[in-house]
């Protein structure tokens, strides 16, 4: 076996994609080429400054390879492409913007396995992000991942203040240098090779595959759905591939890990961006200002039943109670809270919430099959969904309200467009998303 190191490309180079370029070249057995537009001259002249609750303070690093667009990046034959920038298919789809190292005359100019096309890792947030990559390029195997992971990056230019609104942000200059990337001790990834969307409506059926109900991810190269002994070749091509990554990205020191249907940690996930970061882009207001205590009779019931409304549309998918959790609702309700006090208070989701009728109808709308159970009477203490330890940054602010304050496009279509799409085509009403 080859000790030379993969090359691996990474898109995006910002607060997650830097981290992640960071520790795949952490773990020594690869070379990270970083594409950057915007950032090049900072981080060529400066480096780019990690500062981690986890991996330390890193100075002036700087990838193998940084280069400013596709033409210069697309040289070589990468046997990942890790994809960190936001899905925004109304703005550009994500299969246009790889397109220069999946097309076939890429493959003709690789110096190795120029038979293969690389394996795509898509970090990024919503639902379906992966299926228009997925029909344009239907031999490239497609590693979807979930981050868990709280990191903001500071440009060179200005620090802005953590305050509550535009009109109170506060810029400060400082001195010249390359970009600062913050990043607090939560670290983790989920990795799931991408098959396609909903469970077989018959899950007692051993010849029903898993992920065929919404639509399917294992194409041909005539756009129709691998059968048989094609889709079992894939299947356990792509997941060598994906232990592979998995293989690297862990030695460089993430908590990553990975899953045999990848969906239900997406829509968990995307519980957390479709009614936390669309409630606090619409408020403006960060996560801890969101749940002051005050606000709390107000805010808390509008984010558990925007989160249960996408719990409906994921049980109608097919994500039962044993892949999705219904306490997953409020245990990330209680997560937040938690992240948005003081360090040391235990939070505790309130009492009169969960003991609601309308909420108590709602528990049995999405699990009906389950009885309802004593609860503690001060409340729901936090519980463990995958996400370790308390996210120490009460100012943070979700990235869709910085896009937002920076005029930038937000990921509106795949964190809520994309939920609207599937509740039509099951018929659940979504009156609170719909807004």
């Amino acid at each position: 076996m080859s000790s030379e190191p993969m090359d691996i490309l990474l898109v995006g180079l910002g607060a997650v994609g830097g981290i992640y370029a960071y520790v795949l070249e952490r773990s020594q057995r690869c070379r990270v080429t970083a594409i950057t537009r915007s950032l090049y001259d900072s981080i060529q002249t400066h480096g780019l400054t990690i500062n981690s609750k986890k991996y330390g303070l890193i100075e002036n690093w700087r990838p193998y390879r940084l280069v400013r667009s596709a033409d210069e990046a697309a040289d070589r034959y990468y046997r990942f492409v890790v994809c960190c920038i936001k899905c925004l298919p109304d703005v550009e789809p994500t299969s246009a913007i790889l397109a220069p190292f999946l097309l076939p005359c890429h493959q003709a100019s690789s110096d190795a396995r120029t038979n293969l096309p690389p394996t795509v890792v898509l970090c990024q947030n919503g639902i379906g992000i992966e299926q228009s990559l997925a029909e344009a390029f239907p031999s490239v195997h497609i590693l979807s991942c979930v981050a868990w992971i709280m990191a903001t990056l500071t440009s060179p230019s200005v620090v802005e203040s953590r305050t509550s609104t535009p009109q109170n942000c506060s810029v400060q200059p400082i001195n010249p240098g390359g970009p600062i990337i913050e990043h607090d001790a939560l670290d983790r990834l989920v990795i799931g090779l991408y098959e396609g969307e909903g469970f077989a409506e018959n899950h007692d059926d051993p010849d029903q595959r898993p992920c065929n109900w919404y639509v399917e991810g294992l194409l041909d190269e005539d756009g129709t759905a691998l059968i048989g002994a094609a889709r079992t070749e894939k299947l356990q091509c792509g997941t060598n591939e994906m232990q592979l990554f998995l293989d690297v990205i862990t030695a460089g020191g993430c908590k990553a890990e990975a899953v045999g249907h990848i969906q239900p940690a997406r829509w968990a996930k995307n519980m957390v961006n479709g009614a936390f970061s669309t409630m606090c882009t619409l408020s403006r207001a960060s996560i801890a200002q969101f749940l002051a205590p005050d606000f709390l009779p107000h805010t808390l019931p509008a984010v558990r039943e925007t989160m249960v409304e996408m719990l409906c549309v994921a049980r109608a998918l097919g994500y039962r109670e044993a892949e999705l959790s219904a306490e997953t609702v409020d245990e990330v309700i209680s997560l937040m809270l938690q992240n948005s006090q003081s360090k040391g208070s235990v939070s505790r989701l309130p009492s009169a919430l969960k003991a609601s009728p309308a909420n108590q109808a709602t528990d049995r709308r999405i699990n009906p099959d389950v009885p309802p159970e004593d609860k503690d009477p001060d409340g729901t203490e936090v519980k463990n969904i995958g996400v370790d330890g308390p996210m120490e940054q009460p100012s943070f602010k979700p990235s869709m309200l910085i896009d937002m304050e920076r005029n930038r496009p937000i990921e509106l279509e795949p964190i809520i467009g994309a939920v609207l799409e599937r509740a039509k085509s099951k018929a659940i009403e979504t009156p609170r998303l719909d807004l």
